[in-house]
């Protein structure tokens, strides 16, 4: 009883924290011992949140080895299909209300960056996975990729380090990640989700372990294909796709990370069916899969992500104004704890400048406001702020890193009123006609297509596969003429 008690206690010690602060302490978990309950509840509420209409393919099913197969190989076949198309960040981004095109270089780092908290920590779900005493083979597989995905003792082999490597070449310079400074840095809360998830999970291996088998699963089948057109776009921009690389040959589904996480899944439960039966077998299987589907579908991040890049790049000029501003009050609110300590007697726009730092909204227009001038709204790089307290013989030499400096320029230069031009007009034809094309290749690969037909001109079906291998354009007449489509109603088309 008097345990129960202290473990509620611990939990509710770490309750309703951010997941960037749950990353700082299981980075740091020698320095929390007392947040392994908390650690459990945590990892609970991902797999509670298991999505498995989210796509076909995580539908649940009967395991048989057989039904493993033919799933796992529809999966990787989806994907492959998908393996030479050019990657988002270099096609532009569409959806119904919003087409853009090529992202620019700047933008390919800020994904880099922001994927940090991810990548820093590739592995970690399998850190504990063995103990002393006997092993198994299943237990030997999955130290087997644990131990390639600490480097097998070369520094330089470590994916970790290999991704700092990675962002170092992109002049991308983080604080240590076990600091606080590295998670009060500029990262999507949401970016922190997929490493609290699997860290949590891995503070209890055996209690979780066919969850994480089929957490590898995940991450290892589909690498291969997921991955290859982010090497292709790094190779384009002349930026080293090592880490990516890397992962696109050792997880491969011959020999690779994918073939022993789909071993060991099998073996795991012919010794479940042995000494438990048919009933046992599928229950653990349940929770594979569950761990399979909890990693695929995870938070907001990739949603969160895109939003985030066509901000960064511009892409969304009417929310650039409250998305510099957004960024400007979270900088000033990271830098307070210090700063407002650190100004004395100084005062802007008529307040202390200490008392600032606990109204960032203030200390912005105090900032724009002041009778002195710090701010050069048609020229913010010319800008007294600058040139003077920020330069090598200023008073903040230092204070502000490059990146920070960016941040502030950026809402400066929002403030300016730059008339938005229209759109230019849109042929949706032309549009459609490049939406096909760009699915052309994977459309004429899909089995399936062969079964769906669109009628021809003298009302004789054609299957869409062969329609595929001709003009586009008559694709496009057949599908107007199909059942369909409803002319001019999105809502009347059972198409969509």
């Amino acid at each position: 009883m008097g345990a129960t008690v202290a473990g509620g206690r611990e939990k509710m010690k770490y309750d309703n924290l951010s997941m960037p602060e749950y990353f700082h302490i299981l980075i740091n978990i020698e320095d929390y011992p007392d947040f392994t309950a908390k650690s459990r509840e945590l990892a609970n509420g991902f797999f509670a949140a298991a999505a498995y209409d989210a796509d076909p393919h995580y539908a649940r099913f009967e395991y048989s080895p057989e039904a493993l197969d033919r799933r796992m190989d529809w999966i990787y076949d989806d994907f492959v299909a998908g393996m030479n198309d050019q990657h988002w960040l270099d096609t532009g981004y569409f959806r119904e209300d919003l087409q853009v095109g090529r992202f620019s270089d700047a933008a390919v780092i800020e994904n880099l960056r922001q994927k940090a908290p991810f990548n820093l920590v590739d592995g970690a779900w399998l850190q504990n996975i063995l103990t002393t005493g006997p092993c198994n083979e299943v237990q030997a597989n999955l130290f087997s990729i644990w131990a390639d995905e600490a480097g097998n003792g070369k520094t330089e082999l470590n994916h970790c380090n290999v991704y700092e490597t990675l962002l170092r070449s992109a002049n991308v310079y983080l604080p240590p990640i076990v600091s606080r400074e590295f998670i009060e840095g500029d990262f999507l809360p949401s970016g922190f989700e997929g490493s609290v998830f699997q860290m949590s999970v891995g503070r209890s291996p055996q209690e979780f372990f066919p969850e994480l088998l089929g957490m590898t699963l995940y991450l290892e089948w589909e690498a291969t294909p997921t991955l290859t057109p982010t090497v292709r776009m790094l190779e384009g921009r002349r930026i080293d796709p090592h880490f990516y690389r890397m992962h696109v040959a050792i997880d491969n589904i011959a020999s690779g990370h994918g073939a022993l996480a789909k071993q060991s899944v099998k073996l795991y439960l012919d010794d479940v069916r042995e000494k438990g039966g048919m009933d046992a077998l599928q229950s653990h299987w349940a929770r594979i899969w569950k761990g399979y589907v909890t990693w695929a579908t995870i938070g907001t991040f990739g949603s969160d992500l895109i939003n985030h890049l066509l901000l960064f790049d511009g892409k969304l000029p009417d929310q650039r104004k409250a998305y510099a501003a957004q960024r400007m009050t979270a900088m000033i609110t990271r830098k307070a704890p210090t700063a407002r300590k650190s100004h004395g007697p100084a005062r802007l726009g008529g307040r202390l400048l200490n008392e600032l730092f606990t109204d960032p909204p203030a200390l912005m227009e105090a900032l724009l406001t002041d009778p002195e001038g710090w701010i050069d709204r048609s020229s913010p790089r010319d800008s007294r702020f600058f040139r003077e307290l920020l330069s090598f013989s200023g008073p903040m030499y230092k204070v502000f890193t490059p990146e920070d400096q960016d941040i502030i320029l950026d809402w400066v230069e929002s403030l300016r009123e730059v008339p938005i031009p229209p759109p230019p007009p849109v042929d949706v034809g032309l549009e459609m006609k490049t939406i096909l094309s760009r699915y052309a290749d994977r459309a004429r690969r899909e089995p399936r297509h062969r079964a769906f037909t669109f009628p021809q001109l003298d009302g004789t079906p054609k299957s869409i596969r062969d329609w595929f291998e001709g003009p586009l354009e008559d694709l496009m007449a057949a599908l107007a003429r199909s059942q369909w489509i409803k002319s001019g109603s999105v809502e009347g088309s059972s198409f969509f």
